[in-house]
């Protein structure tokens, strides 16, 4: 099993702070020695083994140079183990300060997605023009269906191909017919009406594909419950009845996980308060510095929970002049013991909290809704029984739902109203009737979530509803994960020395097949102009020298050599490992975005030179764990 070095963490949590989620290469990371602790070699090292273990993807063009990046749901899982948070939650007597944002009521993302998607499934799906493009008239009415609005989604970077581009290359995506070609239209049909929105002065332009509508059919595609046809984008069926088996909170989770790491991951600032705020327990007010306490920016942080907030998923507010938030607790679903609807005599279908996914999505289908707020109404009426006929549903399909639903017979009005519509005419032939039996929950698909604290998901949720990750009970520490076994190319799992077996040591300090062996093994005394050539072979790897000096061994990392006549200077500075007990108020070691977990150890830095003159017993360090 692989043992984590301090190196890999600090490199992680720069990674994490510096670039999130997007690629970055060796140039970008060649300032980081300068920052210290560590050396040039050890950042190589680390991420070479970090590529090793299948932490950090790496990609070598054929031009150009190596890159590397941490992908989205890997940079969530690792945000919360190694930048913890430490907050308290606001007393409950002072709640009473806050001061809430004024807004208007905003549905849970599931929930708004739903209405877009029902909307879609009824109107038969959303047609696409002869070049590949978007009919926008339809587009406008599916756009109706949301509260979410452009100017929401102004601080949330959007994937760059929903946000420009053109027609053409939805009708080749439409010839294509895959499912990523799917989502390769929804991003053409956004972009060309951001094109046009470019000459209007917004984002959008009259009849072209609004952006929150984009993100509806994007997420859609994603998660599996849309698909591309020929002519459309549709529903598709077996996608639908995976993500309606789903919980409230489960498929919110899911999509907030996405939102991270399709959107936000786009921005590291925006995507390192992503996962902040994912962190933080749903239905308790914190203050936002907390969560910037993290290394969070308190701008992204604002941002983001302005949009989570538009999501339905958090309030904000003030209290005694600091930024307050709380994630919304979704509520309990009912599991059939406690009534979904209520249906009254005069035709109205009232939808409680409790209801779920399915039981929602049902009546979409079979009756006109009326409002949509925190309970959703339903009238029962002519039309939706002609549409619930078109579905393949029948007079004692509808009947046998609503009773289960609401735990209770229906009313007389209710029952000869359906009986005299359903009889006007026969179901819809070659549809096949569906059923309102509960869905069983698919294999594969998430389990109910019993613990009480709320982190984000941390597996890939691409174009499947994901399976949520494990989580950890409130108030355990969460640990560094066990990585793999480090399989070398000959299949062998052990590292001997601090260095993989399959390393090559010529890639990672260049001439090293030359350097007298002594140089590396134990340290000696040489002569003032050997000791300089040990100094500047050490400085060319970028890693770091054992010194001993009165009486005490250091190791010194130099960042710049100097030679005049026959003496030499080299400049850098000297590093200590501290133990976690020995940690001040603030730790020297540490940047910005480099911050300690509880009870890790840290590195003690002060700036230093040596002189040939003051020449004493030395060794190359190369490095180890």
């Amino acid at each position: 099993m692989h043992e984590w070095s301090d190196a890999e963490r600090w490199l992680l949590r720069r990674i994490l702070a510096g670039f999130g989620a997007m690629p970055f290469d060796g140039g970008q990371l060649a300032g980081w020695a300068a920052e210290g602790p560590w050396t040039g070699a050890e950042i190589r090292l680390a991420i070479r083994r970090l590529v090793r273990i299948g932490v950090l993807e790496e990609r070598s063009p054929p031009w150009g140079d190596r890159t590397w990046r941490l992908p989205a749901a890997e940079a969530v899982r690792w945000h919360g183990v190694l930048f913890p948070v430490q907050a308290d939650p606001l007393p409950p007597d002072e709640e009473v300060w806050i001061r809430r944002d004024a807004a208007a009521h905003r549905l849970p993302l599931s929930l708004e997605l739903m209405l877009v998607w029902a909307a879609l499934e009824r109107c038969g799906g959303l047609p696409l023009t002869r070049k590949g493009g978007f009919h926008r008239p339809a587009a406008a009415r599916l756009a109706a269906e949301m509260r979410l609005t452009e100017a929401e989604l102004a601080g949330v970077p959007v994937p760059p191909d929903i946000a420009a581009g053109g027609e053409e290359g939805a009708a080749v995506g439409v010839r294509n017919g895959g499912r990523d070609d799917a989502r390769d239209g929804v991003r053409n049909g956004a972009r060309d009406g951001a094109r046009d929105g470019a000459r209007d002065g917004g984002r959008t332009a009259s009849g072209g594909l609004p952006l929150q509508l984009a993100m509806a059919l994007d997420l859609g595609l994603e998660c599996g419950v849309l698909k591309r046809e020929p002519e459309r984008i549709a529903v598709d069926p077996s996608g639908l009845s995976a993500w309606l088996a789903l919980g409230r909170s489960e498929a919110d989770d899911a999509l907030r996980a996405l939102l991270a790491e399709r959107y936000a991951s786009r921005d590291p600032a925006l995507f390192f308060a992503a996962c902040a705020l994912a962190r933080f327990p749903a239905g308790r007010w914190f203050c936002l510095a907390d969560a910037a306490g993290t290394g969070a920016d308190a701008g992204a942080l604002e941002a983001w929970t302005a949009f989570m907030a538009s999501c339905g998923w958090l309030e904000r507010g003030s209290w005694r002049g600091e930024r307050v938030f709380r994630r919304k607790k979704p509520p309990e679903e009912s599991d059939g013991r406690i009534p979904a609807l209520r249906v009254l005599p005069d035709l109205e279908v009232w939808v409680l909290p409790e209801a779920g996914l399915r039981c929602r999505f049902e009546l979409e289908r079979v009756a006109e809704r009326t409002s949509a707020d925190e309970v959703f109404v339903y009238r029962l009426t002519q039309a939706g029984c002609a549409r619930a006929k078109m579905f393949g549903y029948g007079r004692d399909e509808v009947v046998s739902f609503l009773e289960r639903e609401s735990g209770a017979p229906l009313p007389a009005p209710v029952e000869a109203a359906l009986a005299d519509w359903f009889a006007e005419t026969a179901p819809a032939s070659g549809v096949r009737p569906s059923d309102f039996r509960r869905a069983a929950r698919q294999e594969g698909m998430p389990t109910e979530e019993k613990d009480p604290e709320n982190r984000m998901s941390s597996g890939p949720v691409n174009r499947v509803p994901p399976a949520l990750a494990s989580r950890t009970s409130s108030g355990q520490v969460d640990r560094v994960p066990s990585a793999p076994s480090i399989r070398t190319r000959s299949g062998r799992e052990d590292a001997q020395d601090g260095l993989f077996p399959g390393d090559d040591l010529e890639e990672l300090f260049p001439g090293i097949g030359a350097v007298p062996p002594s140089w590396l093994r134990a340290m000696r005394r040489y002569h003032p102009s050997t000791a300089g050539l040990v100094v500047q072979q050490a400085l060319a790897w970028r890693t770091a020298l054992r010194l001993s000096a009165g009486g005490g061994e250091f190791e010194f990392v130099p960042l710049g050599f100097e030679r005049t006549a026959d003496r030499w200077e080299a400049r850098g500075f000297i590093r200590e490992r501290k133990p976690a007990s020995d940690r001040g108020p603030a730790c020297g070691g540490a940047t910005a975005g480099e911050r300690h977990g509880a009870g890790e150890p840290f590195w003690e830095v002060r700036p230093a030179f040596i002189r040939s003159c003051e020449t004493a017993e030395l060794c190359i360090l190369l490095p180890r764990d």
